[in-house]
């Protein structure tokens, strides 16, 4: 099941969409910093697949178009995502993968954190 699938089917993903974007997204519960995180990591997962099998000759010049698309699309319209990506980032070499470049840009342009709110 896609992402827009998910958010489609699914109330609490849709949900959690529309309260990542704010980028001012501060979890309200436990529970939504744990579906924040594993919306990240799912989003980061397939944009690394993409770029990985584009490598390896697998997958299409055009698939890897869409990917950098996705990528963009999700930095600027779901602006909250990009604090909870910077967390996340930090499992990965963000900067290994050039599909990355504006998640790595937009999180660079973030204000510096408060540790303690992580």
């Amino acid at each position: 099941m896609s992402i827009n699938d998910l958010m489609i089917t699914n109330a609490d993903v849709g949900a959690l969409v529309i309260a990542l974007s704010d980028e001012n997204f501060v979890p309200k519960d436990d529970l939504q910093s744990v579906q924040a995180h594993a919306f990240a990591r799912r989003f980061l997962n397939m944009w690394v697949s993409a770029e990985e099998a584009y490598k390896t000759g697998i997958a299409s010049e055009a698939l890897y178009s869409a990917a950098s698309m996705d990528v963009k699309a999700v930095v600027g319209n779901i602006p909250g995502v990009v604090r909870v990506f910077e967390t996340v980032g930090e499992d990965y070499d963000l900067t290994k993968y050039r599909l990355l470049d504006p998640l790595v840009e937009a999180i660079e342009r973030l204000p510096a954190r408060n540790d303690a709110a992580r």
